[in-house]
């Protein structure tokens, strides 16, 4: 199984949402890529792009007040991997951050993990 808390899933979303951070497009250049000129590679190596070849089950869990990696990333993986008929879970926790830094939002995401993990782990 795999587990993904606040991931990336699209990293053309990824350049477009960083612009609205410090840095802005010279950050995303240099540290993602630029949107033409590197479309292959984005896209190459964005999840979202690839859950057809999910073989596992996944767990995804993302803060909806996440201003690191916006909640829309999971969704849209969450979306992916449905279409593909593959096995996720999904979990998006209320007013939550990227760190989930208050400590009732932490354990409802480290409950959930608990639970996903006994399922798929053997041995555990």
């Amino acid at each position: 199984c795999a587990v993904s808390v606040a991931g990336v899933s699209d990293l053309e979303r990824l350049i477009q949402d960083e612009k609205l951070y410090f840095g802005g497009d010279q950050a995303a250049r240099e540290f993602i890529g630029r949107a033409w000129a590197d479309a292959g590679r984005l896209t190459a190596n964005s999840p979202a792009r690839h859950a057809d070849r999910v073989g596992i089950p996944v767990l995804l869990v993302h803060g909806s007040a996440d201003a690191t990696v916006p909640v829309d990333h999971s969704r849209i993986m969450a979306a992916k991997l449905k279409a593909e008929g593959k096995p996720y879970e999904y979990l998006e926790i209320d007013l939550a951050d990227h760190s989930f830094s208050r400590e009732k939002e932490r354990l409802a995401y480290l409950e959930r993990l608990d639970v996903f993990l006994a399922r798929y782990l053997k041995g555990g």
